[in-house]
């Protein structure tokens, strides 16, 4: 069994286009994944824009957070045209039903459905098997250990001491930092020793931690967006 690590970068749809935003408020610009081996190795990696169908440019505040200018997305391909590419690599790389798919928290598959319902993306079996082992580590990860809060991706990094690889909010590097989460917590014991310390600090918050930057600004503080 494979596993792949993906993780969406968004720009708002447009405020001019009223009825769409009703079903989806944002579009992927930008999809990362890398894929880990039967041995928890990386050996493969997928990067690509995506070019938004309702807002012709990124906005100023993405560009902030991610990097991602209105020029690296006008000749990238349209969304559905992407996913049918990511499928595809994940097809070539695992075979049809050999892998399952790991986000930090469930914002990005939500993501992808919405936008699939707004642009009639149809859903053959290798879309349903994608979307069918899906799997929120984020959620995971608090269960291995035995919280109730969450934890942003940054947070989760930092509290294993040790840095946040590349970028933040750069898909790819997003991508690759879950996967290190992952990896290091597979020897569930010693996993639960490294992090005695960190847990017991982290049990006595009383602030919840934003679980992602979806949740950190509501999603809807994009509406401030043209």
């Amino acid at each position: 069994m494979k596993h792949i690590f993906i993780d969406f970068e968004m720009n708002p749809i447009s405020k001019l286009h009223k009825e769409e935003r009703k079903i989806c408020k944002n579009e992927i610009i930008e999809i990362g994944a890398v894929i880990l081996d039967e041995n928890f190795v990386e050996f493969k990696q997928y990067s690509q824009y995506v070019k938004p169908m309702y807002n012709e440019r990124v906005n100023t505040r993405i560009t902030e957070l991610t990097g991602i200018k209105t020029e690296d997305i006008l000749n990238a391909p349209i969304f559905e045209d992407a996913v049918m590419d990511f499928i595809n690599f994940c097809i070539k790389y695992c075979g049809k039903d050999n892998y399952k798919v790991y986000a930090w928290s469930q914002t990005d598959l939500e993501q992808l459905e919405k936008e699939c319902k707004l642009k009639n993306f149809e859903q053959d079996e290798n879309y349903n098997y994608l979307k069918e082992n899906w799997i929120d580590f984020q959620k995971e990860y608090s269960k291995i250990l035995n919280i109730t809060s969450v934890m942003s991706l940054e947070k989760a990094i930092s509290s294993i001491e040790t840095e946040f690889d590349g970028k933040a909010h750069d898909a790819m590097w997003d991508a690759k930092n879950t996967a290190k989460l992952f990896v290091l917590s597979q020897d569930e014991e010693k996993f639960k020793e490294i992090m005695k310390p960190i847990l017991d600090n982290f049990k006595q918050e009383k602030e919840p931690v934003a679980s992602c930057l979806g949740e950190l600004f509501n999603f809807d503080l994009y509406d401030f967006c043209e």
